[in-house]
């Protein structure tokens, strides 16, 4: 897996978006990205060039301990591209190395317009295995319940960064129907 693919697919879901809490973690980013579709675009774009060429962290290089990896979060349900029917929001994820678990939650959402979207979705209990990380996706997004799989990665150098696509369903509400996306953030 290559974490510049995972950076070209959130830069263009990201860049689709027009400029028109709970204490799960989520708050502690609530300083570092306003919850406004620029401040989130802007951070996409960030990200996504900051970290374009950046490969798989070397298993050697990988941090020991826990890391905290704070960004954003796209969930799209329109496979023409994000246009109408998807959602941008905070991402935090979780990584402990010397464990080899990882969560991650997304909140904060936001649609096409700018406006809120009650919602969380998070990874729990996912595994973490030479950089390699793979979950269940769970929870509720628009009034439906989501359900899906993770595969994303540790990149940059010394761990510095971290991509994961996402794919799943969400069963009921507004947003009724099949989902891809991307969670790409860094420490």
């Amino acid at each position: 897996m290559k974490t510049p693919v995972i950076s070209v697919i959130l830069l263009a879901l990201v860049a689709g978006c027009n400029s028109n809490g709970d204490d799960n973690g989520l708050d502690d980013v609530a300083n570092l990205v306003s919850a406004d579709l620029d401040s989130y675009r802007d951070e996409g774009e960030r990200l996504s060039d900051e970290y374009e060429d950046a490969r798989a962290t070397p298993i050697a290089d990988l941090p020991t301990g826990s890391a905290t990896y704070t960004g954003v979060g796209v969930i799209d349900t329109n496979p023409d591209g994000f246009d109408d029917e998807g959602v941008i929001g905070r991402s935090v994820v979780r990584a402990d190395f010397d464990d080899g678990t990882v969560t991650a939650e997304l909140g904060d959402f936001l649609d096409i317009d700018g406006d809120d979207v009650d919602g969380r979705v998070e990874i729990e209990d996912g595994d973490l295995s030479n950089g390699v990380i793979t979950g269940a996706l769970s929870g509720d997004l628009a009034g439906g319940d989501v359900s899906g799989s993770s595969l994303g990665e540790i990149s940059g150098a010394n761990g510095e960064a971290v991509g994961i696509l996402i794919n799943g369903r969400i069963d009921g509400g507004d947003l009724d129907g099949n989902f891809d996306g991307a969670i790409i953030a860094d420490r």
